[in-house]
């Protein structure tokens, strides 16, 4: 059961620097054509863009933060064997995996037109 936020709640103030390294983070992802990232290349690059040199935030709220910025659009893959965790940009990582299947089932298609031709 979903549980409903009062008007009245107390939450944590926003730090605005932190605020504002995320936002240079987010617009650093936007403007890039990658569609994985390491999440701990994200902290490192959350504190290049920081001006405090402590720790940002942890995987679990740096994970809260992208899927509110980027909704369903994002795919975070929990300890992936060697890599750890992996945030995935969906519209990026879609059309890569569209263009590979299309070209897998193309090269399919066209082995079997080839046996028969041959058979």
């Amino acid at each position: 059961m979903p549980v409903e936020r009062s008007e009245n709640m107390v939450r944590k103030p926003v730090d605005q620097p932190k605020l504002e390294a995320f936002n240079k983070c987010c617009n650093f992802l936007d403007d890039n054509d990658d569609c994985q990232y390491l999440m701990s290349d994200l902290m490192e690059m959350l504190l290049k863009f920081s001006a405090e040199s402590d720790k940002l935030c942890g995987g679990k709220h740096l994970r809260e933060l992208l899927s509110a910025r980027y909704s369903n659009n994002v795919v975070i893959s929990s300890r992936i064997k060697c890599f750890g965790t992996v945030a995935s940009f969906r519209p990026i990582a879609s059309r890569i995996l569209t263009e590979n299947s299309y070209a897998i089932r193309k090269k399919s298609l066209w082995k079997k037109e080839e046996d028969s031709r041959c058979g």
